[in-house]
């Protein structure tokens, strides 16, 4: 099948992307981050306009060069160690970080982690807004900490992650310390929590999920094989399609595949399709899932950036508009062999609304410039 005869779309996440655990000083600005759709670091006394100018006609500059030096100028009371380590977070946060980039969160007793995309360069916030901001957060109904941190950046938050869902191998990353630590080893993880179709380095991902409670036996690996095989339509799709499980009943497969192999996933998530709608009025899988798989050619391929924010602006035609179109009748009629099967499409963790976090994102636009 010729690519622009493919009526579905796909995620596709940049093989450029980089990935961050971003900390919230122990999760304690966790739910600020959340309400503000941003990051932000502490130690005040250096900038992201100071760290700027620092680097201006010389983008080359080292670390432990200007950088270092502006901390260890502005802490002059504080070790080598700390100031090497502060330096070299604010330089990633303001110069390493890019948009699109991946961050997780985690909050407090890290029960749940926030799954974001940066949406923007680094700013600094106004102090004295940040000060009245935390005077009126009582008056405001806010119940929770509000960080006075004046280096920013945008972020688009997807969703929130509970423990449970978070992927063991993972786990890692609860011990180590630092404010913002690059997790990219793990792409792959992270990649599935964002979307449970997508594609990354040229090839296709899906994430099916096995709800049977008493594991899977023999005999159901075997009828779980042949109905991805009937599934993808294609005698050679058994050679083609690599499958991984991470079963601990209940538990996970992911099919792969190269991209020029693309309709024999695609054939399969329009099989299970129906084993995953409870009704004709649910969206069980997600908003951004599904988007993923129904927002047409013309969506194809954005990145994660301008994904969301497509979805951000258009999620409510797109889903008058597909969920009554022909794509819905042509999986109509494979309900019955679907709903024999232990397996169905979901999304990790929990949508977060992403209209609001749109008119946070233009407004911080509209105050600290525009968007890299």
């Amino acid at each position: 099948m010729k690519e622009d005869d493919n009526e579905y779309a796909w995620l596709e996440i940049p093989s450029n992307t980089n990935y961050w655990l971003v900390r919230a000083t122990g999760g304690k600005y966790y739910s600020d981050f959340l309400e503000t759709s941003t990051i932000s670091i502490l130690n005040n006394k250096v900038s992201v306009q100071d760290i700027n100018n620092s680097l201006e006609g010389n983008q080359a500059t080292p670390l432990d060069g200007d950088v270092h030096a502006l901390f260890a100028n502005a802490y002059k009371y504080k070790n080598k160690h700390w100031v090497t380590n502060a330096a070299r977070q604010a330089d990633i946060f303001v110069n390493g970080m890019k948009n699109g980039d991946l961050v997780l969160v985690p909050s407090k007793s890290s029960n749940q982690f926030a799954l974001g995309v940066v949406a923007g360069k680094a700013y600094d916030e106004d102090p004295d807004k940040l000060k009245e901001r935390i005077h009126y957060a009582p008056l405001n109904g806010i119940g929770f900490s509000v960080s006075d941190a004046i280096k920013r950046r945008p972020v688009i938050w997807i969703k929130e992650i509970s423990r449970q869902e978070f992927p063991p191998k993972l786990a890692w990353i609860l011990t180590a310390h630092q404010t913002i630590l690059p997790i990219g080893k793990n792409s792959h993880l992270i990649n599935n929590l964002v979307s449970p179709l997508y594609v990354y380095k040229d090839e296709l991902h899906l994430r099916a999920f096995s709800s049977k409670k008493e594991g899977l036996t023999l005999a159901d690996w075997t009828s779980l094989s042949d109905f991805l095989k009937n599934s993808a339509a294609d005698p050679d799709a058994e050679f083609k399609i690599n499958m991984g499980a991470d079963i601990h009943s209940p538990g996970f497969i992911e099919l792969i595949t190269s991209i020029q192999n693309y309709d024999y996933i695609l054939n399969i998530v329009k099989t299970l399709w129906n084993a995953t709608v409870d009704n004709h009025l649910n969206y069980p899988i997600g908003a951004l899932a599904i988007l993923s798989f129904l927002m047409g050619k013309e969506g194809r391929k954005q990145g994660l950036l301008q994904w969301l924010i497509s979805v951000a602006n258009n999620s409510e035609d797109l889903y008058q508009k597909h969920f009554t179109n022909k794509n819905k009748r042509k999986l109509a009629n494979k309900s019955k062999q679907a709903a024999q099967v232990p397996l169905k499409i979901k999304d990790a963790g929990t949508s977060i609304e992403l209209k609001s976090q749109k008119k946070n994102l233009d407004n911080q636009e509209s105050q600290h410039g525009k968007k890299e």
